[in-house]
Order: C-alpha cells, then sequence, then structure tokens
C-alpha cells in the first residue's frame, strides 16, 4: 500500500462527513462509501445502497446484503418480475470497519450468523427473533429468491467482501483461513455455487473510487441511414455495440441506462426470441428482426468512421442491450458480424428527453409506477422547488452530480415522508421509509397527488430539510448522528409546527401561511431543551417497530410541556393495500347507511368493551377500521356516547360513566384531570373535538 493512499482515503471521508452524507458519523460514512466503490459495478442510487444497508444492534456483525438478480438490485419488490431462465443470482454480504487494519473478530462475528443466513429450512420468523429487523428483511430477500428461482436453476455467485482502511498484503493467515471457512460454509448450503473472496483495503478503495464514468463514447458505424443535424440513425456491428455499452474491466455500463425506466425483465417471451436469434448462425441479420435502440446524448459527430456521443444515456433497448451484453461476455461469437440499428437524438432539454423516454418504453409490459420519474406532477415538483432553490432528485443523482448542496436537495421518498409525517400526521410511517413503499400505484398517487397545492411541496421540503440539518448541526458530537436524523427529524417536524400553531391539527392552507424563515434552529433548540430526548440516544437499535412506541413518548412529552392538546389522529393515517381492491375501496369511500344499521343494531351497552369494533368487522365480515369508522358517524349523529378508553363523555367532554374493569378512577378525578386541577401523568388528548384521557398507550 502506498503511503498517501490512507491520507487520501480519509480525506475524502472528512469531505463527506462535513457535508453530512450520509450523517456526520464516520463509521457510517466510511459504511457508506465503502458499499459504492465495492458495488460500482450496480451504479446504485443512495436509495438502494440504503435498502442493503443492515448495519446495527443485533446485525450478526453484518453490515450490507444485497440480493441481484441479473445484475439489478433485488429490494423485495412485490411486482418483481422473475426471470425464466437463464438467470444469474448473485449475494453480496458486506463487513466495513473504519479501522486501520483488517482483523479477525468481524469475520468471527458473522460465521454463527450466516450458518442461519444460508440456511433456508430455518423459517424467516425464527431468524427474525434473534436478530434486527433489517437483517430479518435482508434475509427475507434471498430465501424469495432463492424459492423464486428454484426451478429456473439459477448461476449462483457469493461475493463475501470485507472492506476497512487496512493494507491488503498485510492480511494474516488467519484472518485469511476465517475467510476460508466462510467460503467452505456457503458451499456446505449453496453447493458448487461461485464464491469470490474480497478483502478491500485503502488502496483497492481508491482505485475504485478513480473508476469514473466515460462522459464520451464512440462506436464504429457501418452504415448512416439518417442524418439530421448532429440526430443520426445508423447501423454497427453488434460485437462492436457490445464493447460500446462495456466498461474496461468487460463490466455493463449500468450508468448508461440512469434515464431508462426499467430493470432488465429477464428472459420473458421477447428477451428468450432475442437470444435465440442471437445463438443461431443461420437466422436473419440481427437488426432486421429488431427494433434497434435509442440513445440521448447532449452532442454527437463523425469523425474517423466512428460515431462519438456525448454523455450517452440508452433511453430504450435496455432488454435489447443487456441480452447482447450477456450473450457475448459469456464467450459466445456467434452473430458478432450481424448488425444492429442505433436512433441518436441530441437534445439538453429536459422536457423533450422525458417526452422520448415515455414514447419509446411501449415495448415491453412495464410496472406503471416505473415510469413516474417523467410524471408532470414530478416536474411540477422539481420546477416549483428549484423556484425556492431547492433541488429534487426524481432522477437518482441528477443533482447531486452538478455538485449541488446536499442540504438543499430532496429525494422523492425523502419528500415523500415529509408529506407523510407533516400533512398525514404519521410520523411512524415517515420513519425510515423504504422505496418499495411507493412501488403501489395506488400508494404512489396518494402521496403524489395533483390535488394537493403545488405550493405546498416547497415548504414542507423547507421544514423537513432544516430539521435534517438542525439535527446533523446539534448532534455533530455524537456519534451515532446519522441514526439520530432519521429518529429525531420526523417528530421534530411535527412538534415545531404542532408549537407553532398551538395544535397538532394545522391544515395544509395553514401550512402556505408559514413565513419563509420558519423554522429556525431556534424553534428547534426550544424543542429540544424542554424535552428529554435521552430515549433516542439509547444504544440498542431503534426498530422501525418499536420507534412508534418511543416517539409516541417524545410527542406525548412534548405536548405536555407546550400545552397542547395531544390528538388521536396522529399515527391514524395508513396507506391504501397494494394488494386488496375491496379494502382500499372500503378504506377511501365512507360506510354505507345499511351497513350503519348493522353495527348500531351488533352494539352493546356503553361502556363498550375493548376491540369491540373487531368483534363486529369479524361478525360482518368488513374490515375493522370500516366498523370504526360507522362507530365514529354514529357519535356524531348522537345516537351514541362519545367514548374513549372506557370512560363516556357527553357533549361538552364531561366525564358521565367510567368502566371499571378498565379504570379505577372516579368520574370526578377524571374531569379534575382534564380541568388541570389535579396533577396526574395519564396524558390528556385532543377526540372528537374534546379532551379526554388516553389510559391506553397507542
Amino acid at each position: 500500500m502506498a503511503r498517501n493512499d490512507r491520507p487520501l482515503i480519509d480525506f475524502m471521508l472528512q469531505e463527506r462527513q462535513r457535508n453530512g452524507y450520509p450523517s456526520n458519523d464516520i463509521g457510517e460514512v466510511f459504511e457508506l462509501f465503502a458499499f459504492e466503490q465495492v458495488l460500482k459495478e450496480f451504479d446504485l442510487s443512495k436509495e438502494k445502497l440504503e435498502d442493503g444497508w443492515v448495519d446495527g444492534s443485533l446485525d450478526g456483525g453484518i453490515d450490507g446484503v444485497y440480493v441481484f438478480i441479473n445484475g439489478n438490485l433485488y429490494s423485495g419488490q412485490k411486482h418483481f418480475l422473475w426471470p425464466r431462465k437463464n438467470t444469474d443470482l448473485t449475494i453480496c454480504i458486506l463487513t466495513c470497519k473504519h479501522a486501520d487494519d483488517f482483523k479477525q473478530a468481524p469475520l468471527d462475528a458473522m460465521y454463527p450468523t450466516l450458518q442461519q443466513f444460508w440456511d433456508i429450512s430455518i423459517p424467516n420468523a425464527k431468524f427474525a427473533n434473534q436478530y434486527s429487523e433489517d437483517l430479518s428483511e435482508a434475509r427475507e430477500r434471498y430465501v424469495t429468491a432463492m424459492s423464486s428461482l428454484a426451478l429456473t436453476g439459477p448461476r449462483i455467485e457469493v461475493r463475501l467482501i470485507y472492506a476497512c482502511r487496512g493494507d491488503t498484503s498485510a492480511i494474516g493467515d488467519s484472518i485469511r483461513n476465517r475467510m476460508n471457512q466462510l467460503e467452505i460454509q456457503v458451499h456446505d448450503f449453496l453447493g458448487d455455487c461461485k464464491v469470490e473472496k474480497q478483502f478491500v483495503g485503502a488502496s483497492e478503495l481508491l482505485a475504485l473510487s478513480r473508476k469514473r464514468k466515460a462522459e464520451s463514447l464512440s462506436i464504429p458505424v457501418l452504415a448512416h441511414l439518417v442524418h439530421d443535424g448532429d440526430n443520426y440513425v445508423v447501423i454497427v456491428r453488434l460485437e462492436d455495440y457490445y464493447k460500446f455499452v462495456s466498461d474496461e474491466s468487460g463490466m455493463l455500463r449500468r450508468y448508461l441506462f440512469d434515464s431508462n425506466v426499467r430493470d432488465y425483465l429477464g428472459l420473458n417471451e421477447v428477451n428468450s426470441d432475442i437470444d435465440s436469434t442471437l445463438k443461431n448462425p443461420g437466422a436473419a441479420n440481427f437488426w432486421w428482426l429488431n427494433n434497434g435502440v435509442t440513445i440521448i446524448g447532449s452532442g454527437a459527430r463523425m469523425s474517423g468512421g466512428k460515431i462519438h456521443i456525448d454523455n450517452v444515456q440508452i433511453v430504450n433497448g435496455l432488454q435489447t442491450t443487456e441480452t447482447i451484453f450477456r450473450h457475448f461476455s459469456s464467450g459466445l461469437t456467434v452473430s458478432a458480424d450481424n448488425n444492429l440499428m442505433v436512433k441518436i437524438l441530441t437534445t439538453t432539454d429536459e422536457s423533450v428527453r422525458d417526452a422520448i423516454i415515455q414514447a419509446t418504453n411501449n415495448q415491453s409490459a412495464i410496472v406503471k409506477h416505473t415510469l413516474h420519474a417523467t410524471d408532470k406532477i414530478q416536474r411540477d415538483i422539481e420546477d416549483i422547488l428549484a423556484q425556492n432553490d431547492f433541488y429534487y432528485e426524481r432522477r437518482p443523482g441528477y443533482y447531486k452530480n452538478q455538485g449541488k448542496p446536499k442540504n438543499q436537495s430532496i429525494t422523492p421518498l425523502e419528500l415523500a415522508s415529509a408529506l407523510i409525517c407533516i400533512v398525514f400526521k404519521n410520523p411512524y410511517k415517515a420513519y425510515r421509509l423504504k422505496s418499495k413503499f411507493m412501488q403501489s400505484e395506488r400508494q404512489y398517487s396518494q402521496i403524489f397527488s395533483d390535488k394537493l397545492p403545488l405550493l405546498m411541496w416547497p415548504v414542507i421540503t423547507r421544514i423537513y430539510l432544516y430539521a435534517r440539518d438542525y439535527v446533523l448541526t446539534a448532534k455533530s458530537g455524537n456519534e451515532k448522528a446519522g441514526k439520530l436524523v432519521a429518529q429525531f427529524v420526523p417528530v421534530l417536524c411535527l412538534s415545531v409546527l404542532a408549537r407553532r400553531f398551538g395544535s397538532f391539527g394545522f391544515s395544509v392552507n395553514e401550512l402556505l401561511s408559514l413565513e419563509t424563515s420558519f423554522p429556525s434552529h431556534a424553534d428547534f433548540e426550544a424543542i429540544l431543551a424542554s424535552v428529554p430526548t435521552s430515549v433516542f440516544g439509547r444504544k440498542a437499535k431503534v426498530t422501525r417497530s418499536s420507534y412508534r412506541h418511543i416517539a409516541e413518548s417524545f410527542l406525548v412529552a412534548f405536548a405536555s410541556k407546550f400545552s397542547i392538546p395531544y390528538s388521536s389522529n396522529i399515527g391514524k393515517w395508513e396507506p391504501i393495500s397494494a394488494n386488496d381492491a375491496t379494502n382500499s375501496i372500503e378504506r377511501e369511500d365512507p360506510p354505507n347507511a345499511e351497513i350503519i344499521e348493522k353495527v348500531n343494531r351488533l352494539l352493546p351497552r356503553q361502556p363498550w368493551p375493548r376491540g369491540i369494533d373487531e368483534v363486529i368487522a369479524k361478525a360482518l365480515k368488513v374490515r375493522r377500521s370500516f366498523v370504526s369508522a360507522a362507530i365514529n358517524l354514529l357519535i356524531a349523529q348522537g345516537r351514541w356516547k362519545i367514548q374513549r378508553d372506557g370512560i363516556i363523555y357527553d357533549e361538552a367532554g364531561n366525564a358521565i360513566e367510567v368502566d371499571a374493569s378498565r379504570s379505577d378512577l372516579s368520574i370526578d378525578e377524571v374531569n379534575q384531570i382534564i380541568a388541570g386541577s389535579i396533577k396526574s401523568e395519564i396524558p390528556v388528548v385532543e377526540y372528537n373535538g374534546i379532551r379526554v384521557l388516553q389510559l391506553i398507550k397507542r
């Protein structure tokens, strides 16, 4: 290792740490940096990298797990199109340590974990009892891939990767032997698969970081069909096209498809036909049978029998391209002299580029959500945010690659999280939102709705980014700063607005009335200085399932401190089910008169026992939330009294009856606690327009 390699890596890490990317925690900064470099061939966005990031408490010594199907990341998508044959399954297991040298301990920690991870006979529920939620989800993706591809006889490759800032030439024998034992372990469970062991140190990370995407590529041309200004339609050799889309290591240049709207679909019917044509030496010339590919560039010119294209983006022909790449990269030479038609269009107009992408991507069946980057609402959001000095990464990395400030940039997933928290008032759902959340057309349309005011987007963007910036600044000395961002930002966004409006029930119109100077660091500081936040800094990892209790404790304490009624609506919003159209309709539409009357007849005398809505839902064979909606309507009609946690209230908000089996409070004590005339730790919340006691944690 050259003496300057480690200091150069440290300079890169320090720069990212200063920019809060992904946080101020140097360990997290190194992990994401290492993931980017060792997985560079897959060209993953930050959000896709984070999908496989499993570091934390109960991670079993594993920091990253990534499952690739034919080179495309599988992140648990419900609509994933599984290839029918000729499949490559790649599983990458990573441990990354911000240390000066390689040690055996990280590999020792992984060994017992992987003993269970690889064993698909162990139920996921049993695995989840021992390990973190993130690692359990990653393991479930591996098991799902194995079972879904079992009949295709996939070629399996496992990559075991250990990265640190050490010197790979100085790795001891005991460490290499331990890695060999991990390889044997893989073969014990997966049989005759390929196992690649990688030790990645400072020198290797530096070399990988210097691999740059080519800004200009060229390909020999056999014939011109059309030449219109800087736009061309040309014929090229298939083998030359294969070299055009391959990098110096022989890997597919996946970054060429940033603007494409779909991943490789595997060997579906269309791609199987392409593959058969390539393998058939007696087939007609390839370009007679194939529509070719479409490339967009910022410039194109002919010189020396080649066409040179700047900023190449293949916007149509991913299926053709990947099938050609897989054919020639396997060593076959059949069809090398066959030809391909390539359409080259040059434009820097984003609306024109998007129109071309939409128009040219209609040949294979695709999931509709994959086209959303070019939706009008997405372009509208990008435009309105730009007018307010924010940068919307609707196309992954577009503004990052232009050097725009990280603290002024927001991704669609972050914006969705901000909206769910601020507008729908569900910080629990907003916490660590996963990209697969919006892979449902129904859920996507709930979030990015053109019924919402366009001017709302810069407001919620400002609040979200300012909260994120505040946490990174305030917690810069905390080694867990990155994790604290995810934990604090949702509750801070909701709290700062509740304090500003004196209620959690603020409306979108009220949001639009906010001055652009709001919020400031002082607004956030006032909240954190007054509310105990030690629960967020605890050593044990906060999971999505445990976050609700922790965040609710924070919000209840905040509401009490600032004398703001705690709303029972917090956390109630849920996305429409992507799988059950009937349930979706029930969730959207109010219950009809017939259902309301059925619910009314089945309700016993008040106080109702706990879970009465579930009992009635089972009797009527409808959703529990549907029954709850009917009960609320009956209460609103005055046919039943307001009831909360076994206590009945009149229209003025006075307690009139208490279920003795659920509380030992008297009616007078309830009313005095609500009035504040006696002190109590029982939260007082807002429910159906009145102040009531919350006896049960929700």
